[in-house]
């Protein structure tokens, strides 16, 4: 347990992740409750040859922030 095999920043040259006052973000919001059947007329990657097409998952994005910006906002979707 423990060790780098959890951690491959260092082995990339890259710097510990973490929020950091004035530098840009980089996360992901993930929601781990619900379960939800992955639909390809849902996916954004044109690329919908998958295995896991109609298999039940848990969880989904809610929010992706990159280089500080918001690429992908799920975060009121199913809200009423």
């Amino acid at each position: 347990e423990g060790g780098s095999q959890h951690q491959p920043h260092p082995h990339l040259g890259q710097p510990a992740p973490g929020l950091r006052v004035g530098e840009t973000a980089d996360l992901v919001l993930f929601e781990t409750k619900g379960m939800r059947a992955l639909d390809p007329a849902q996916m954004l990657s044109q690329g919908k040859n998958t295995p896991l097409i109609g298999r039940e998952m848990r969880g989904r994005v809610l929010l992706t922030i990159a280089a500080g910006q918001v690429v992908h906002s799920d975060w009121f979707a199913g809200v009423s």
